[in-house]
């Protein structure tokens, strides 16, 4: 847990309303997975614009939102880009976790998960405790779930390498 202010510090604020002082418990971009205390980030796609869904955020507990425009709410931080910062406060909010990892990572056209499952195996044989994001899932000890994307967002990825350490 960290304090709001502390997860926004040197971040280019527009304006703000509301308390920073605040404590932040996770970073979260789908407000149907808000849980008291999370930080919701706004963010802009294609097919739907996360600030539609500020409110709803509020009501299951959010602690404050992360948005380009001004909204209602009990606090909101307004930024120009929520996207590139949905990385920079979910990297704060975790600890920076892959700073404490021994990352590999398996780029290419055909055969990565294959290569990731074959280190996998050749790590665990060494006694590593080793994790996985994959196409197929993601996985670490006490945790398997099918990979909802072929690549997880920021904020997924940065709360799966900071659960990977406990």
């Amino acid at each position: 847990m960290m304090l709001l202010r502390e997860v926004i510090e040197n971040v280019p604020v527009l304006a703000s309303e509301g308390d920073l002082n605040r404590e932040v418990t996770r970073v979260v971009y789908d407000s149907r997975k808000v849980q008291p205390g999370d930080l919701f980030v706004a963010l802009r796609g294609t097919q739907t614009d996360g600030h539609r869904y500020i409110e709803q955020a509020f009501q299951q507990g959010a602690s404050a939102a992360l948005v380009e425009e001004p909204v209602e709410g009990p606090c909101w931080i307004q930024v120009e880009d929520t996207l590139p910062l949905l990385a920079l406060t979910a990297n704060r909010v975790y600890g920076d976790p892959a700073r404490q990892l021994k990352l590999i990572g398996v780029t290419g056209s055909n055969g990565k998960s294959t290569t990731t499952y074959l280190i996998e195996s050749i790590l665990n044989h060494g006694n590593s405790k080793v994790g996985l994001f994959g196409t197929i899932e993601y996985r670490w000890p006490g945790f398997s779930k099918p990979a909802p994307n072929t690549t997880p967002l920021s904020a997924d990825l940065q709360e799966g390498l900071a659960a990977m350490q406990r």
